[in-house]
């Protein structure tokens, strides 16, 4: 477990953060004085993407892989959902974020211009999206879930960093953001909300991709590609980096995994393959009880959990 909880007394006084009083989605993007994590309830839905061209789909399934529905046809790197206000938030390909009603409706373009960015996540009591640029000048930034003006959150890769920023989640418990960087050996790092405190945990194997954390039991878990024997796997670790362990190779029918969500009310784990049969699969939080939700896609990248999150 991670015993040094800490604050984060810059972020509430971010003078970069923009409101908008007549946006219905909300009108302040700032912090509240205090934050209590909602209690877990199961996940209902899963949203996953297929980028293919030319005929890109983000569709939504029940948890059990029942129910399969298109729901945009638009290229999405990452999701996030906001229940709070029935939004999905998605990284286009092409570098913008955008947003729309889960089950289909009118897409709002949120950020117009982010060369290169790929990993997305939501801070429902800050009003914040947070997100990864992965190439050309690594690093971590933010907006008001409307959209307005950007802040660098993190301006290059932190210790050990050798490529990209790619996958990443936030520890709401402890105020703190978990990342990926996106190449053979490269750390999963952890840093606070303003970018302080930049931590390497752990150097992966293959390329890192996808991360997310487990409040409930203080883990978060991660995937890793290549070409390499081993490289093909899904692990999960303490929020410190320690008692790392291996859940899924390339033996339980991993090929590329992408993108992984964690529900940790049902103890599921739920992750996209590129390339596998086992396209949207889950398991149990040991890895043990591998399903099969979806197969048959062109290039599934990106998955998020219909669920109360976060949670505790």
């Amino acid at each position: 477990t991670d015993d040094d909880d800490a604050t984060d007394d810059d972020d509430a006084t971010d003078d970069d953060d923009a409101t908008d009083d007549d946006d219905a989605v909300g009108t302040d993007c700032e912090p509240e004085p205090a934050y209590v994590l909602p209690t877990c309830v199961p996940a209902t839905g899963v949203y996953f993407s297929d980028i293919q061209a030319p005929s890109p789909v983000v569709y939504r399934l029940d948890t059990d892989g029942s129910n399969l529905a298109a729901v945009h046809s638009v290229v999405a790197d990452d999701l996030a959902v906001d229940l709070t206000f029935g939004l999905l938030y998605w990284v286009r390909a092409d570098a913008i974020i955008e947003r729309a009603p889960m089950l289909g409706g009118p897409i709002e373009t949120v950020q117009p211009a982010l060369p290169y960015a790929y990993g997305i996540a939501l801070h429902p009591d800050y009003q914040r999206i947070y997100w990864t640029n992965q190439v050309s000048t690594p690093k971590v930034q933010r907006s008001c879930y409307w959209g307005g003006p950007t802040t660098d959150v993190l301006a290059g890769l932190g210790p050990g960093g050798n490529c990209c920023a790619i996958g990443i989640d936030i520890d709401f418990l402890n105020e703190r953001i978990y990342w990926m960087d996106g190449y053979y050996g490269g750390p999963v790092t952890r840093m606070e909300l303003d970018g302080t405190g930049v931590t390497s945990l752990y150097t992966t194997t293959g390329i890192g991709n996808g991360i997310a954390v487990d409040h409930r039991h203080g883990k978060i878990y991660w995937t890793e590609y290549g070409n390499s024997a081993g490289s093909d796997v899904i692990r999960r670790s303490n929020l410190d980096g320690s008692n790392v362990e291996t859940l899924l190779t390339a033996a339980d029918g991993l090929d590329t995994p992408q993108h992984i969500a964690v529900d940790p009310a049902a103890g599921k784990i739920y992750w996209a393959d590129l390339n596998a049969p086992t396209q949207i699969g889950r398991a149990n939080l040991d890895g043990s009880n591998v399903e099969t939700l979806f197969g048959g896609g062109g290039d599934v990248r990106a998955i998020a959990l219909e669920q109360l999150t976060p949670c505790q």
